[in-house]
């Protein structure tokens, strides 16, 4: 869902965390990816 997508973008935003900004766009593909 949006929510989902828009939670992990904020989170990874507000903890500034590389690693953690890359797991969220990964997941992000994962999801578009699934749905298309």
């Amino acid at each position: 869902s949006r929510s989902e997508v828009v939670e992990a973008i904020l989170t990874a935003y507000f903890r500034s965390d590389v690693n953690h900004e890359k797991k969220a766009r990964e997941l992000i593909i994962r999801k578009r990816k699934n749905k298309l």
